[in-house]
């Protein structure tokens, strides 16, 4: 096809199908198929992109699979990507970030080792990050180890890190906080190896009325192992001089 492979010197290896794909290669082992498709690629090995604009900005980033129309469009210089659905991982200069979705992880830049599947998934930034889901995450502008699960799964997160959101929209600025389910939706919850399962010790669980799970430490009747003898102490009267003066009366 017109101008497909124009520029190539000493690369070897290549396939370009369409207007202008893999204009400016110089160097082995990529596929473009699309009009623009890797046009901009120099010396970038092993990259394979199908569909209009594919890894158009791509200069010297290795290992890139880019399969739909501007998928990793913007990406220069990263490495080791997956991108499946218009416009997925549109602005990555990251690696080894994985997208499948349309626009999914559309807007992520230069973090790695991210996940997102699902249409709009993860399109901000950060690293490690696993959403999947369609919108799961996406809202967020930085954050790190975050795991969404379901569809608009964390969706209210902007900026947090250590978070797990498994069918819950999760607040717009937390961290290492846990959300499952949706309050006023799921109204039973069932989880099993709990009933009949014994600990050693440790101190009771209780529930808020948000669904908020916590301990309370500071009564007796939430400790184990207390003796005889403090459970007498907790329970004695206090001594004649803490006794108030209308109790003597």
């Amino acid at each position: 096809m017109s101008a497909a492979l124009l520029n190539n010197t000493e690369g070897h290896d290549n396939t370009a199908i369409d207007y202008n794909a893999l204009l400016n290669n110089t160097n082995c082992c990529n596929t473009a198929i699309g009009s623009g498709a890797l046009e901009e690629n120099t010396t970038g090995i092993d990259n394979t992109a199908i569909g209009l604009g594919a890894l158009f900005d791509n200069t010297t980033g290795d290992e890139n699979t880019a399969i739909g129309k501007a998928a990793v469009g913007d990406n220069t210089t990263g490495g080791e990507n997956t991108a499946i659905g218009w416009a997925a991982l549109l602005n990555n200069d990251g690696n080894d970030n994985p997208a499948i979705g349309n626009r999914a992880m559309e807007l992520h830049n230069t973090g790695d080792n991210n996940t997102a599947i699902g249409r709009q998934a993860l399109r901000g930034d950060g690293n490690d990050n696993t959403a999947i889901g369609q919108n799961a995450m996406f809202n967020i502008g930085t954050g790190n180890n975050n795991i969404a699960l379901g569809s608009n799964a964390g969706k209210n997160l902007s900026r947090g890190d250590n978070n797990i959101f498994i069918g819950n929209f999760g607040l717009n600025r937390e961290s290492n906080t846990i959300r499952i389910g949706t309050s006023g939706t799921q109204t039973a919850t069932y989880v099993a190896g709990i009933s009949g399962a014994t600990v050693p010790d440790g101190v009771a669980v209780i529930v808020g009325a948000d669904g908020h799970l916590g301990t309370v430490i500071s009564s007796a009747r939430f400790k184990d192992k207390i003796t005889d003898g403090q459970r007498q102490r907790s329970h004695s009267p206090p001594a004649t001089g803490d006794v108030p003066l209308q109790a003597r009366a």
